[in-house]
């Protein structure tokens, strides 16, 4: 978010409708070739007038040559050529007005400028505006004499290099924007020692480095920032906070995004910028949270999420010190302990998110005074218990994460009134009356049993519905064909039964859908949305059929006595098969235990010479009766 408080909102000339008066039609007209505009006086180029201060370009189909028709401008101040078709090297050196103090050639492609040695005519300029080019490398030195530069906005090129080196010289500058380029910024600040008026900086996107200068002793700045925007990435895995920031007092708007910064939270920071409303110092390393000194009036905005903050927030009184904060993100910390209640009293805060961390215990009852919260995510923690019937009452909410908890409801009583519902890590009651107001429910990896209530088809604002990994039994309410801007609906790894609904296939707007691994049976329905859905999307239902499943839903009846003969015959084969190897593991066991026990192996022998000595006299004894018996 830039704060721009010098763009004109008003364009002097407008070359987007050309008009002409009549009187000018036999001498003067409109030629276009290219897609590019060309002025023609008879035989000579078209002149702008002379007297010209403010020319507005913007819009159109301009090439580099436009630059040539604007030498003869002498008092030209504004020249906005935004969106056009400007590419490569620009020469501007035509543009000799010493009085241009605005120019914005923003969203083009130029790579580079062709200016002479000192750029004489444009020394008195105090806005320039090349964002969204296509800029390489390193400043270029020209950048150095624009000593009355006010506002520089290089965002969005490829530039790279020292950026506090290259604009050290750009001492009258109160507003720089470089954003997503690849500059180096100094953590020290030191190179901007002499920026008096620097006020506003928009540096997201690029890389802050630890410099010679952050060993220095602490030096104090001559300027007093509103805004530094500077969420950035650095190589370094902790970094010192910069001492500059000690000494800002005017501060409305910090962002320090994965500087790295170490130590404890500064809440000194809270303490000198009273006006302070938006503080980001996400992806930090910051380790303790403290509380300013003192209630903070204007806070609105508070992100220490992904940092290494551990301990309870039970021990403070957060609402006390921010009583008009509206978001708060504490997510991805260490922090662990039960939910304050006290945040019951925050009734102006939109946004909780304390997913991600160490919360253990019940949610308390007491969110449901939280009138104006609209998301709510308490993923991934270690909450147990019943979600409180309280936060029914909670008619804002849109967005509710529970998941990846311990909480158990038992059931979800089929009632007309209220429906019991788990998301990300938690569950909650609604009656019926705030259904309608819910836009996003995953209640998914909870304990949840019974039937699905048909209530929740009256969601019908609600995008995403995500109830798997439960217990649910039941068939599938036909009541969800009314849920006609759900994108997303997963139902799967569940014990539900039944057919699914034909009804389904007239949600159009329906990208997702997850049925996976219940217990239900029929056929698909294939036809409108149900067209687009794979057969991951209905896996594990033993009894479900037909396309995209491989199962048939009619198998053909002259296939069965085959498929029984060829059963047969497997089922021999496989019989003979496995005797054989049980009958020839025996026998290798057998011997393997002989080799291995010489007593087994003598005792075996000498059964084995019993055994044939009794079968031999046996048999010899059986013959000779037959004899005797045949004889007689």
């Amino acid at each position: 978010m830039h704060i721009n408080i010098f763009e004109k909102d008003i364009e002097s000339i407008s070359v987007r409708h050309h008009r002409f008066n009549k009187k000018n039609e036999e001498r003067q007209h409109l030629k276009t070739t290219n897609n590019n505009w060309m002025y023609h006086a008879g035989k000579e180029e078209f002149a702008w007038p002379s007297n010209l201060q403010f020319l507005g370009l913007s819009g159109n189909s301009f090439n580099n040559e436009v630059f040539s028709s604007l030498s003869g401008i002498r008092h030209l101040k504004f020249l906005y050529i935004r969106r056009n078709q400007l590419k490569g090297s620009l020469d501007i050196s035509g543009l000799s007005s010493s009085n241009l103090e605005i120019l914005d050639f923003s969203q083009n492609d130029i790579t580079n400028f062709v200016v002479n040695q000192d750029w004489p005519g444009l020394k008195m300029l105090k806005e320039l505006s090349i964002s969204y080019n296509e800029f390489k490398g390193p400043l270029q030195p020209y950048f150095a004499n624009f000593s009355s530069l006010r506002k520089l906005d290089l965002s969005n090129n490829n530039f790279t290099g020292n950026i506090g080196s290259s604009l050290a010289s750009l001492t009258s500058l109160e507003y720089l924007a470089f954003d997503g380029n690849q500059f180096e910024v100094p953590i020290s600040f030191t190179p901007f020692f002499n920026h008096s008026n620097l006020k506003f900086i928009y540096g997201n996107g690029n890389k802050v480095i630890l410099d010679s200068h952050s060993s220095m002793k602490k030096w104090v700045p001559k300027f007093q920032l509103q805004v530094l925007s500077l969420s950035s990435t650095t190589e370094s895995h902790s970094l010192p906070i910069p001492s500059f920031l000690h000494y800002q007092y005017n501060l409305t708007y910090l962002d320090i995004t994965g500087c790295k910064l170490e130590g404890e939270f500064p809440k000194w920071l809270l303490e000198n910028n009273t006006k302070m409303t938006y503080l980001v110092l996400k992806n930090c390393s910051f380790t303790q949270f403290q509380l300013p000194s003192y209630p903070h009036l204007h806070l609105a905005e508070m992100n220490v999420s992904d940092n290494a903050i551990s301990g309870q927030i039970t021990r403070y009184t957060i609402s006390s010190f921010f009583p008009n904060l509206e978001n708060l993100d504490m997510s991805e910390n260490a922090i662990n302990g039960s939910i304050p209640r006290e945040f019951g009293r925050m009734t102006l805060l939109q946004k909780l998110d304390l997913s991600n961390n160490h919360l253990s215990g019940q949610i308390p009852h007491e969110l449901s005074n939280m009138s104006s919260l609209q998301t709510l995510d308490l993923s991934n923690n270690h909450l147990s218990g019943e979600v409180p019937h309280e936060l029914s009452n909670m008619s804002s909410l849109q967005t509710l994460d529970l998941s990846n908890n311990h909480l158990n409801i038992g059931s979800l009583p089929n009632v007309q009134e209220r429906a019991n519902l788990t998301s990300k890590r938690r569950t909650d009651t609604y009656v019926a009356s705030i259904l309608a107001y819910m836009s996003e429910i995953d209640l998914s990896h909870n304990k949840l049993k019974g039937n699905i209530p048909s209530e929740l088809g009256n969601l019908t604002r609600i995008h995403s519905l995500n109830l798997s990994h439960n217990f649910l039994t039941g068939k599938i309410p036909t009541t969800f064909s009314k849920l006609h801007q759900t994108e997303s609906l997963d139902l799967s790894f569940n014990k539900l039964s039944g057919e699914i609904p034909t009804q389904l296939s007239e949600l159009t707007f329906l990208s997702s859908f997850n049925v996976s691994y219940n217990n239900l049976s029929g056929a698909i329905e294939r036809k409108e949305q149900f067209l687009t859905f794979e057969e991951s999307c209905f896996i594990g239902n033993p009894l479900l059929c037909g396309p995209p499943l491989a199962r048939s839903c009619n198998p053909a009846p002259d296939v069965l006595p085959n498929d029984s003969d060829i059963g047969s015959w497997v089922d021999m084969l496989v019989f003979c098969v496995t005797f054989a190897v049980s009958y020839t593991s025996f026998l290798l066991v057998t011997a393997a235990a002989l080799y291995i026990n010489p007593y087994w192996r003598q005792l075996s022998f000498y059964y084995a010479e019993l055994v044939s000595l009794n079968c031999f006299y046996f048999i010899k004894d059986s013959l000779c009766k037959l004899c005797k018996i045949g004889n007689a």
